[in-house]
């Protein structure tokens, strides 16, 4: 009788069935004529249930006989206790609703005329339901691995009473292979026997449940193992370049085996080589570094016609990695096209402030507009265009209007445009180019008002006069609590030269904002300073 109740394939435990007998009559004997129930069926929904929810089964049996079957069903909460139904002709049950953790649901079935399902003529079966859990399986962190490599698996659960584990392999021929029966132990090694792709998924489910994978958890996991170098594969970063002389692109070797898998422990060089017409190389002989190496590609200053192909070949190895006898290699083809102009760039002018003050009139800085080709570089070629700038925000490309449009000839870089600040209104000032058959450019420009003069800062820069006289040249500047240059009212500056062990001039004066320096007739004049050193 107890076989019966505590199946093989994974009904209730021993203890369980001893329980259940304990709490039932007494065996009786049946004829052979009496109606009996040959088997029940016990039907749910399936798959993971979300906590405070509750699941309803509905058990069939088939009898001899034409009777009234009866049914008792039981159930073990997350907490190991059992609960049951008294015995009765319905065929549905609830659980009730649920907590975290897997729950266990036998139900027993007789005859009517029956008085214990425990023998010969009764039967039963059993559900499990898992409520809120999950499978996790660990995976090296290794994406290619050698053949023969053994690695090693983990796996967890979570809301499974004493959870077990099974982990199954599918092997590069598409094959799969379990680990053995399900284990208690959540460590899994396994060994990528040939190369190729595998595919590793993780089965964790109730002690109690079925051999199967019927009321399991499951997680998945990919890994491949590679062969001998067995080819090089090239790539480009892009297809397309323009060749100016400057644009440069990178190519990219990588070392595959007959998969097309990454030989990650592949070390060695392998040569690349293009048509003079297609630019230059900047190492023709590339280092391979776990089974990748990169070369970079600078354009000609010309256009040749036709697409230009990166060649490789000469692998060879310098740490023996395996390499099939004969290697096969692909290229790669970039097109090379004629630099045009095809956007414009606004920018703040060399030397020219980041932001603009509004505390006083007439307060600005300087932006220029430049036409560039696809690569960035300024296009300096004939003919120019028409560049229409539109302004947003409280800002004037006018010190005494509010002039928020202006047209300029743009051939290369234009020439300084003064962007004003509105008195008083700090925000952003957003500057829009637009020009025909090209991309727009856009810059934006904080504004802000002044706080208290807080510190000085002082920039240094050496450099020639018109004469030829090297100089270094100190910048001074009034900054306020925030950082911004403080430009609400004059501060009178003192100097004090503590060079005075050097020989040589210091001569006083202001820098504009193209960068013209105007001697002052005084120290008190000071924005700027150069120091001509003697001889």
């Amino acid at each position: 009788m107890i076989k019966n109740i505590a199946k093989k394939a994974g009904g209730i435990s021993l203890g369980s069935a001893m329980l259940l007998l304990s709490l039932m009559p007494a065996t009786s004997a049946f004829a052979a004529s009496v109606p009996a129930v040959v088997s029940v069926k016990l039907s749910s929904e399936q798959g993971t249930v979300a906590v405070g929810n509750t699941v309803s089964f509905t058990a069939t049996a088939t009898q001899s006989g034409s009777a009234t079957p009866m049914y008792q069903f039981w159930y073990e909460g997350v907490h190991g206790n059992w609960h049951g139904t008294s015995w009765s002709s319905h065929n549905t049950f609830s659980l009730p609703a649920l907590q975290q953790g897997s729950y266990e649901v036998v139900v027993f079935a007789k005859d009517k005329g029956q008085a214990t399902s425990v023998n010969s003529e009764g039967t039963n079966t059993n559900q499990f339901v898992n409520v809120d859990s999950s499978a996790t399986l660990t995976a090296p962190s290794l994406t290619n691995v050698a053949p023969g490599t053994t690695l090693n698996f983990t796996a967890s659960s979570k809301n499974l009473t004493n959870p077990v584990y099974q982990l199954w392999i599918q092997k590069p021929d598409g094959t799969w292979y379990a680990s053995g029966a399900y284990q208690s132990s959540p460590n899994f090694s396994i060994t990528a026997s040939t190369a190729g792709d595998y595919h590793a998924v993780l089965y964790a489910k109730d002690l109690n449940a079925p051999q199967t994978a019927q009321f399991s958890e499951y997680s998945k996991a990919t890994f491949d193992a590679f062969g001998q170098a067995a080819a090089v594969k090239l790539s480009a970063a892009s297809s397309s370049l323009v060749a100016d002389g400057k644009a440069t692109d990178t190519i990219t070797a990588t070392v595959v085996d007959a998969n097309g898998n990454t030989v990650a422990n592949f070390n060695g060089t392998v040569n690349l080589s293009i048509p003079t017409a297609g630019g230059t190389l900047t190492n023709s002989s590339v280092t391979i570094t776990n089974g990748v190496g990169t070369d970079t590609l600078t354009a000609p200053s010309t256009a040749p016609s036709g697409a230009q192909t990166v060649s490789v070949a000469g692998l060879a190895t310098t740490n023996g990695s395996a390499m099939a006898t004969n290697v096969t290699y692909e290229s790669t083809s970039i097109t090379e096209t004629t630099p045009t102009a095809t956007q414009l760039a606004v920018s703040i002018a060399s030397g020219s402030p980041s932001s603009i003050g509004t505390n006083t009139t007439n307060e600005y800085t300087d932006v220029t507009v430049a036409l560039e080709d696809a690569a960035g570089n300024t296009w300096s070629n004939e003919p120019g265009q028409y560049v229409t700038l539109t302004l947003t925000g409280p800002g004037s490309f006018s010190s005494t209007s509010t002039q928020t449009t202006l047209t300029t000839f743009v051939t290369g870089t234009s020439a300084a445009i003064p962007v004003y600040s509105q008195v008083g209104t700090p925000g952003t000032v957003t500057i829009t180019a637009s020009g025909s058959a090209v991309s727009s450019g856009t810059l934006n420009i904080p504004t802000y008002n002044n706080t208290a003069p807080a510190s000085l800062n002082v920039q240094t820069l050496n450099g020639k006069d018109s004469n030829g006289n090297a100089y270094t040249q100190y910048t001074v500047s009034l900054l306020d609590t925030n950082g911004h240059p403080y430009t609400n009212g004059n501060e009178t500056l003192s100097v004090t030269n503590n060079a005075a062990a050097q020989s040589g001039a210091i001569t006083y004066g202001t820098v504009n904002s193209a960068g013209v320096f105007t001697p002052g007739t005084a120290p008190t004049q000071l924005t700027d300073a150069r120091w001509y050193p003697a001889g």
